[in-house]
């Protein structure tokens, strides 16, 4: 299956993933210290944050939980297995123009992907990658 996920589909893929993500760092929060505004438990999130959205894919093929509960993937824009480097400045893009722009740029990226005749985001086309939907679970 070849086909492009629906913004809907690409938002309950990465909110999963952020519960799970939120979901350790409370766990994290609560080992470590009770506050969540501290250095430490800043720190882990951030690095946490990363690990999941790059190494995780990188390893599972362009794969999250999330993307693996709703049969999509992250695959380069040519079909091929997402690289490294293309997942790093992908989720770099993501945590800095996004949260600079307070927002603006994340408004401007949910029209692209429900307009756009191939669902790419802003992200994606920065780091030349793509969402689509798949048989692998």
């Amino acid at each position: 299956m070849d086909q492009m996920p629906s913004l809907m589909s690409r938002m309950i893929s990465r909110g999963v993933d952020t519960l799970i993500i939120f979901t350790v760092v409370i766990l994290l929060a609560q080992i470590i210290s009770f506050d969540t505004q501290s250095l430490i438990v800043q720190i882990s999130e951030a690095i946490f944050w990363l690990w999941y959205f790059i190494f995780i894919p990188y390893i599972w093929i362009g794969l999250t939980v999330g993307k693996r509960l709703n049969q999509t993937q992250l695959v380069m824009a040519d079909g091929s297995d997402v690289k490294l480097r293309a997942l790093i400045i992908r989720e770099f893009f993501i945590l800095f123009a996004y949260v600079l722009s307070l927002g603006i740029l994340w408004i401007v990226t949910l029209v692209m992907i429900h307009r756009r005749a191939d669902n790419h985001a802003l992200h994606d086309l920065v780091a030349g990658t793509q969402v689509i939907k798949t048989d692998y679970l």
